[in-house]
């Protein structure tokens, strides 16, 4: 195996910026914790709130709702409340056209979290950084069925995203460094709340196919029950490992 994959390469903790502190990684998280949750704006401030299981049949593609546990509900929406009230995020409502309810846009001071990681230069295909450790980078794929959100993950990021959600402050800290490093768009509340659950539970898996090159975090978002997300290769896809 690669020495690039190992989890402990990168700037240390040390280095990384807290913001809330509120979670951390969670691998003892059961399946029976698990609900759906839907994301929402009270007062300006993200809220979330569990549905009951006919939510499941009730809420449309342009819903805001996804399958997690409570912990995770909890801790994401603080993360991004302290983000949103630090200026780093903005929340609205989505539009007619837009998927999601609420959707989190982070804003151009998001990169003085982590100055060092400059996404504009890494924007480009991904097979044009193969062999030179990937690229960072963030893609929307809104008129594709489901909609897709690809979050692209070089070699160097991978590790410090690993390090951050195993080691270090935990998932809602290593989402923060997600969004900041892959220059992310406006994506919809529920999908912030499963790539946390996925960071806290499953970092490792980004480990496991990163090759040298990255990764791609791909989530297709159908709400409530049916967003899920898939880690893959940037260089070398075999169509990813579905979370």
């Amino acid at each position: 195996m690669s020495d690039r994959r190992s989890f402990l390469k990168g700037v240390g903790i040390a280095s990384i910026p807290l913001l809330s502190g509120t979670a951390l990684a969670a691998s003892s998280k059961s399946a029976a914790e698990e609900g759906v949750w839907s994301f929402d704006l009270e007062n300006g401030k993200l809220v979330a709130d569990q549905n009951s299981a006919s939510a499941l049949d009730t809420h449309s593609s342009n819903g805001n709702a996804v399958q997690i546990d409570r912990e995770t509900a909890s801790d994401v929406t603080a993360e991004l409340n302290e983000l949103e009230s630090r200026g780093f995020v903005e929340f609205r409502k989505a539009g007619k056209s837009e998927p999601g309810n609420v959707l989190v846009t982070p804003t151009d001071r998001i990169g003085e979290l982590y100055p060092s990681y400059d996404t504009d230069s890494d924007v480009g295909i991904a097979s044009s950084h193969c062999g030179s450790g990937g690229k960072n980078d963030f893609e929307a794929k809104l008129i594709s069925v489901p909609p897709k959100y690809n979050f692209y993950i070089d070699d160097q990021a991978t590790s410090e995203l690993v390090e951050i959600a195993i080691y270090g402050a935990g998932a809602t800290a290593a989402l923060t460094f997600l969004l900041t490093i892959t220059g992310a768009g406006s994506v919809p509340a529920a999908v912030t709340g499963l790539i946390s659950s996925l960071l806290g539970t499953s970092a490792a898996l980004l480990s496991n196919e990163n090759e040298g090159d990255g990764v791609i975090i791909r989530v297709n978002y159908i709400p409530p029950s049916g967003t899920w997300a898939e880690v893959d290769s940037q260089c070398h896809p075999d169509g990813g490992i579905p979370w």
